[in-house]
């Protein structure tokens, strides 16, 4: 993943991830914004205020694009489970073509379990 800064200010303008490139309904991937809100050791998972973080980030999101729909939002919020379960639910294993099933979930549970609106 590559961040994009404006050096002036030091804000972050953009993300390009041309390792995942492709056509997706907005939201999917969502889960690289839930991985920036907190870190994972052996631990466990340790989020910074998740839903303070998740209100900035709607409120800002709302702000550059305008007022969205109910369903809208919903959707969206659909499709980023929906990326969730796909980048935590399974196993990416190039080299056997396929996806295998993940046999430990706490990370994929721990980010679905944030309350959705």
């Amino acid at each position: 993943m590559n961040l994009l800064f404006n050096p002036a200010t030091g804000n972050l303008t953009g993300v390009v991830d041309w390792a995942d490139s492709l056509v997706c309904p907005f939201g999917k991937d969502l889960w690289g914004l839930e991985s920036v809100l907190g870190w994972e050791d052996p631990d466990g998972l340790t989020r910074f205020d998740d839903e303070t973080c998740w209100a900035l980030f709607r409120e800002t999101f709302v702000k550059e694009v305008g007022h969205l729909p109910a369903d809208t939002l919903n959707m969206i919020e659909r499709s980023r489970v929906m990326g969730l379960l796909l980048r935590y639910g399974f196993i990416w294993d190039i080299a056997q073509n396929g996806l295998a099933p993940v046999h430990d979930f706490t990370l994929l549970e721990a980010y679905l379990d944030r309350k959705c609106d």
